[in-house]
């Protein structure tokens, strides 16, 4: 019996075309631009690390704005490394935007899957945090509105009247307030005024207190709400009137604040008692009751 000879398949059509398409070999010299881009965001990064490893290991906190970059970096990978293994024809910095600009990749479904053990209902659960800022947020405006009023029906004397407060006097002890609030605005938000020391009298005038006041409660008020759960457990670096380094954590801050606040309208309350006013009602309960 003669053996029969049997012909290989012939060379599949698809490939000839994809060697002969245009659009395939475009792609390669953007394939070696990210290649290198990933190479050189790889030695950023271990320079970054180890900047911030000395910064945590000197001043006991790491660097924020470091943090930041170092997010930043970790998308820029990812979008980078995204392209090269074609799972997306977006394409990364330089010729697409740096990650924070609001081109990030969108997170797969795989990254929003809780784990077996993982409560999906406790994973999504705001922050309890946030909401709790916000009432006080509010009601500091609400308690503040209630004793400028209670204030601007005294005489500019009785104001002004050393009554033995540690800041002497009403107008000194609210001036007090608002600067240390202004100070702490600046150091949260990275703008704003900055007084030179805690008794800085801002303004001698009642009128004009009042108004920056309410500036820098309705200031308190947009940071409460649009704070993000994430930034309350971060580390704010910050330095004193002094000069002495500190680092706390901002949750740790804002509470401060509204507690600072508390403490010096509480001086104020007693003070117009002294002068023979009867002081509004402060508590926060009441103002939780006005919310309904």
């Amino acid at each position: 019996m003669t053996g029969h000879l049997r012909k290989g398949p012939p060379m599949d059509t698809s490939l000839k075309e994809n060697l002969q398409s245009g659009k395939t070999w475009k792609r390669l010299p953007l394939i070696l631009l990210y290649a290198l881009c990933f190479q050189v965001a790889e030695i950023v990064l271990a320079a970054s690390t180890i900047i911030q490893f000395l910064f945590k290991l000197v001043c006991g906190a790491p660097l924020k704005r470091l943090s930041n970059f170092g997010a930043g970096l970790a998308a820029y990978l990812r979008q980078v490394s995204a392209f090269l293994t074609y799972s997306s024809n977006d394409k990364p910095y330089p010729l697409g935007d740096w990650p924070g600009n609001g081109t990030e990749m969108p997170a797969s479904s795989a990254d929003h899957a809780p784990d077996d053990d993982e409560d999906e209902t406790v994973k999504h659960t705001p922050d309890p945090r946030i909401g709790h800022f916000k009432t006080f947020a509010a009601y500091n405006r609400w308690a503040n509105d209630r004793l400028y009023d209670a204030v601007a029906t005294l005489s500019e004397e009785e104001r002004n009247k050393d009554l033995g407060a540690f800041f002497r006097t009403l107008m000194k002890t609210l001036n007090h307030v608002l600067v240390a609030d202004l100070l702490w605005l600046e150091r949260l938000e990275g703008t704003g005024p900055k007084p030179e020391s805690l008794d800085t009298v801002l303004h001698t005038n009642l009128g004009d207190l009042r108004k920056a006041r309410h500036a820098a409660d309705l200031r308190l008020e947009q940071l409460a709400d649009a704070l993000p759960a994430e930034r309350l457990d971060e580390i704010l670096n910050y330095q004193r009137q002094d000069g002495t380094p500190c680092n706390d954590r901002v949750s740790a801050i804002l509470a401060h604040m509204f507690n600072h606040q508390t403490h010096h309208r509480g001086q104020c309350h007693h003070m117009l008692s002294q002068l023979g006013k009867t002081p509004p009602s402060l508590d926060l309960i009441y103002f939780i009751r006005e919310q309904g």
